[in-house]
């Protein structure tokens, strides 16, 4: 069982060996990382909560706007951060984000953990 303390990140994307690579970094904010393929957004994590959904920048637009909106109507008050591979990159439209960091781990741990500290 976890700590009520234990903030949880749920890291969604496709390249699993990204994702994988995101883990460490993000583990450095305090929280438990959790990482999932957006098809299995709704049926694995099963009862689990999240405090914030990363998005990486794998995701094609239309999956990125479905995992945003599934993560609203399961955690509606989850904070979700866009991962952008590129600085020019746009947040897809009808998507509603808290942030949106670059990929470089410093920038992503510090945008995660600015999030994290906001939740009540």
């Amino acid at each position: 069982m976890l700590s009520q303390d234990v903030r949880r990140i749920l890291l969604v994307g496709e390249d699993l060996g990204v994702l994988r690579r995101r883990v460490g970094p993000l583990a450095c904010t305090g929280a438990q990382v959790v990482v999932t393929d957006p098809a299995e957004l709704e049926t694995h994590i099963g009862t689990e909560s999240f405090d914030l959904v990363i998005l990486c920048h794998t995701l094609p637009d239309l999956v990125r706007r479905a995992a945003c909106e599934i993560s609203r109507r399961r955690w509606p008050r989850v904070k979700i951060l866009q991962i952008f591979e590129k600085s020019g990159d746009l947040a897809s439209i009808g998507c509603r984000l808290e942030d949106r960091a670059s990929d470089l781990p410093e920038e992503l741990i510090n945008h995660a953990s600015e999030l994290l500290g906001r939740i009540a």
